[in-house]
């Protein structure tokens, strides 16, 4: 009996070594797989007929590219001025509206809030604005 149980163990060992052995470097394999994912960047520049008006130094902005928020629910876009990044990303809309500044909210997939640097009305100060954003391929 004590010999079968050892040769047992011998067994289920070299079944765990071999299935150890098999499986990693698949695991490993597709690990790298999805590390080497490229990814794209999305650019939407913003045209000043697609920006309304909202309250105080808000302008709404309709986007023509959807665009998801990630997991908790924050949006991965950066809204540039002149290519340079606003300066704060997922701001209240309360904020936006009273102080401006360059806060900019990105909630939903077809608008954007936002105001100017300066609080002026960027549908008149010629400057571009553009929604930048990555997705992996």
């Amino acid at each position: 009996m004590k010999y079968q149980i050892g040769k047992l163990f011998v067994l289920a060992s070299m079944f765990f070594c071999f299935a150890s052995l098999t499986t990693c470097p698949l695991y490993a394999a597709d690990e790298k797989a999805a590390d080497t994912k490229k990814e794209e960047v999305i650019s939407e520049e913003i045209k000043p007929e697609a920006i309304n008006a909202e309250q105080g130094f808000c302008y709404i902005a309709t986007l023509t590219l959807d665009r998801q928020a990630d997991n908790n629910g924050k949006s991965e876009c950066i809204l540039l001025e002149d290519g340079k990044p606003l300066s704060t990303p997922h701001s209240a809309h309360k904020d936006i509206r009273e102080t401006g500044k360059g806060k900019y909210s990105h909630w939903t997939v077809t608008s954007v809030y936002f105001s100017a640097s300066d609080n002026s009305d960027p549908r008149t100060n010629g400057k571009k604005y553009t929604l930048v954003s990555t997705k992996k391929q």
